[in-house]
């Protein structure tokens, strides 16, 4: 038997150990063995300790309970004709009675080098008892098995009942591997194990189902991650680097330790599930130019390993990840945000780059197409425009947008705007209410002058426009057929060094529709400018041209023109006043700033005490076609 490793850390992970593994109770067809939990209420072990029964419900025992376990995934589902299965020899367990706080395991997805001293614990088997046994092998090395590297062990006994037992490196605190066999051929001691970097050939959705529990319970209990920095303190072989040696570009050492990672990853497993990983991780770097990750970034937590491994900032910049740390930062609510910036400071503060931090703080400023969005879709109930059915998401990337709420009985006119305040609330509480959040409104044509942003709501002791961009978008059920060439445009527009150009209708001019169109398409304006409300119907028909001719912005003033209004014709021609006042002030921004433009053009007016002002009442329709509403026929569970 081999004798285990003193060190600081040990007791407490081999105590932990002990107390998340499982019994896999033998029956028909299921040799049983052992299980561990990774994370609440899930549960590993070998396919073949469950005779590849995927779909199954087995018993299982924990500290003496009796509980019960769903097999979700199991590979491969029989042994081929092989005295060992052939890899990755895997199942996951569902233990839906698992009592609340289990503990679980730290993963770790390195194999240990030749030599390394492990711990496993697994139950006995052939003696007939519950009682678990330790074992403190060593690695072998790899070892081929049909064409995939399982991992030796040598040096100790392992239990008959041992296989799915977890496999802990006594020099990383990390459960690395589990037991698959307690032997090989002519060996007396040891066997082979499964490395766990099996686990990223898991179905996606459930890899992430599992990573992202194992790092909610990490995030949220701290106590493996602390043994495993005493584990690392106490290395004889670790020397902690200094500030100028993890700066140094030829270094090669981690960064976070094992407390800030847990943190870290425990405030990314809130966030719902994204493909957003590469472009993260290339944004941390600097650009396109960032060194190729060394395995691919299956999800957001592969960053944080990613870029631990970059392991170096250029001199004079914010080290990678906390450059990535300050951009999640407009992701989460209030009291999230609080304990990321909290985690930023700290990391910081330790790696000597406080003057780094506060000038890369300074200087970002998200563009509108990184802010956060309440989505608010108002369309009508059938033909009648009197009710109205309405659904509410959140947008935080193009791969992040959730519906939040979804009404199925239509809504009359008089409660619409109870309704659509009750909405904003619930959005903005779930982005945290912050300016960095827009609100976006996709409304029939006749609703296009709605308020919103003059609506004052509870977080808020000023009107909403003034705090945040607010801006709308007219409800089109042909949209998704011109989506392609609408990005196109786009993109085009965005790219255009001379920013932004407009059409413009005279207050008072009578326009038709065919002329309007054929103007649109001889001149290929960015925007168009109206004088005026569309509640007048020649206008808003003027408007919907605009928009089929590919016209993806559009401004005016919910303020009519005295002039032209009414039947005397009396007083000054507004509408006039409101299209020399705004064009110049936009013409040539770019087609991304308009949001924030005119938030600050309705600051200006209210700043002004000025109704004549062009950003008194104004209303702006932008439609971005890479921030779109997704289907609503149901709504996101997580949420």
């Amino acid at each position: 038997m081999g004798a285990p490793l003193v060190t600081d850390g040990f007791d407490d992970l081999g105590r932990v150990l002990r107390s998340t593994v499982l019994e896999v109770l033998p029956g028909a067809d299921i040799p049983g063995g052992t299980a561990f939990f990774v994370a609440p209420g899930f549960a590993l072990t070998c396919a073949h300790v469950v005779g590849g029964r995927q779909g199954d419900v087995l018993p299982v025992r924990w500290d003496g309970r009796a509980l019960t376990a769903r097999v979700v995934h199991a590979a491969p589902s029989s042994p081929g004709g092989q005295p060992v299965w052939s890899p990755p020899d895997l199942a996951v367990l569902r233990v839906a009675d698992a009592p609340a706080g289990h503990p679980c395991v730290w993963l770790g997805e390195q194999p240990p080098p030749e030599g390394t001293p492990l711990h496993t614990v697994g139950f006995a088997g052939e003696h007939a008892t519950a009682e678990a046994t330790p074992a403190w092998p060593r690695s072998a090395g790899p070892q081929g098995v049909r064409g995939a590297a399982a991992l030796r062990l040598r040096g100790d006994e392992l239990a008959k009942g041992s296989p799915g037992s977890p496999v802990l490196d006594l020099t990383t605190g990390e459960v690395c591997a589990m037991v698959q066999t307690p032997h090989r051929p002519g060996d007396a001691y040891g066997g082979l194990a499964i490395p766990l970097a099996e686990l990223r050939g898991l179905p996606i959705a459930l890899l992430r189902e599992l990573w992202r529990g194992h790092d909610r319970h990490h995030g949220a209990d701290g106590s493996w991650a602390y043994a495993i920095d005493r584990l690392r303190d106490r290395r004889t072989e670790t020397v902690r680097p200094e500030v100028a040696e993890l700066l140094d570009p030829a270094a090669r050492l981690p960064v976070l330790r094992a407390t800030e990672e847990a943190r870290l990853r425990g405030l990314l497993a809130l966030l719902p599930a994204a493909e957003d990983a590469y472009q993260l991780y290339e944004r941390a770097c600097g650009g396109p130019a960032a060194p190729m990750p060394a395995q691919p970034l299956l999800d957001r937590r592969d960053v944080i390993g990613a870029l631990d491994d970059v392991a170096r900032a250029r001199r004079g910049e914010l080290h990678p990840l906390l450059v990535l740390a300050t951009e999640l930062i407009p992701r989460y609510l209030a009291a999230e945000r609080a304990v990321l910036r909290a985690w930023i400071d700290d990391l910081a503060v330790r790696l000597g780059q406080r003057a780094q931090l506060a000038r890369h703080t300074t200087a970002w400023t998200p563009t509108p197409a990184e802010l956060s969005s309440v989505l608010l879709e108002v369309t009508p109930a059938g033909h009648d425009q009197q009710r109205y059915l309405l659904s509410m998401s959140v947008y935080r990337s193009r791969d992040d947008v959730r519906c939040l709420a979804q009404q199925d009985e239509p809504i009359p006119v008089p409660e619409l705007e109870a309704a659509l305040r009750r909405l904003l609330r619930l959005g903005l509480g779930h982005l945290g209410w912050g300016r960095r959040v827009m609100v976006e409104l996709t409304l029939p044509p006749e609703l296009l002058d709605l308020p919103v942003d003059e609506w004052v709501l509870d977080h808020d002791p000023v009107p909403l426009g003034l705090v945040r961009p607010v801006l709308v978008r007219l409800s089109d059920e042909e949209e998704s057929g011109s989506r392609p060439e609408a990005e196109e445009r786009w993109d085009a527009l965005s790219a255009d060094g001379d920013g932004m150009s407009f059409a413009t209708v005279g207050c008072g001019v009578d326009v038709g529709p065919t002329w309007f169109y054929a103007h649109l398409t001889r001149t290929n304006p960015a925007g168009a400018l109206l004088p005026g409300p569309t509640t007048d119907r020649a206008r808003r028909t003027l408007l919907e041209v605009a928009l089929r001719a590919g016209t993806p912005v559009a401004l005016w003033s919910r303020v009519g023109c005295e002039r032209h209004g009414g039947p005397d014709g009396a007083g000054t021609c507004r509408g006039e006043a409101f299209l020399a006042d705004l064009e110049p002030r936009l013409r040539h921004r770019p087609i991304g700033a308009l949001p924030l433009d005119v938030r600050q053009l309705r600051a200006a007016a209210v700043e002004a005490r000025d109704e004549n002002h062009c950003g008194h009442r104004l209303v702006l329709l932008w439609d971005n076609p890479f921030r779109r509403f997704r289907g609503t026929s149901t709504l996101d569970a997580q949420w």
